[in-house]
């Protein structure tokens, strides 16, 4: 197996990887803002309604701080703490390009297996499977 077409292969899983961690970290960040606006906008009205009694500032202010923090956490810190396998991000690709036709799923499984000197695997086959992996990604990009 080369390693030029297995460096091409992880990079551009890295690639994949990397945007789609983006993408989520977006995503969470709108989530959390439009929520944190909804949340001060019911603490603005919350206060009103009770004239900014002292006891209602310091309610209202615990609800809208520990609102945030619980949204940041759960749209923001624990996606993107979760680890993406290569086999998982090889199939979010072939979900959004079905034309490559699970060459790359089948690129990323059979590299480290490959590797291991695994003897029902032909080393010339995957290298092969990896370089055709590598060229129908590039000829989609």
């Amino acid at each position: 197996m080369t390693p030029l077409s297995s460096d091409a292969l992880r990079r551009t899983i890295r690639e994949v990887r990397f945007r789609y961690r983006l993408r989520v970290a977006l995503r969470g960040a709108a989530i959390c803002l439009l929520a944190a606006l909804v949340t001060f906008v019911v603490s603005a009205f919350g206060l009103d309604h009770f004239r900014y009694d002292p006891w209602a500032v310091a309610s209202f202010r615990i609800f809208a701080y520990a609102a945030v923090l619980g949204l940041l956490v759960r749209f923001i810190v624990v996606p993107l703490s979760a680890r993406v396998s290569d086999e998982r991000v090889a199939l979010y690709v072939e979900e959004h390009e079905p034309s490559l036709d699970a060459a790359l799923v089948s690129a990323i499984e059979s590299e480290p297996r490959a590797l291991e000197g695994r003897p029902d695997l032909s080393p010339e086959l995957v290298r092969r499977l990896v370089e055709t992996a590598v060229e129908r990604l590039e000829a989609e990009a």
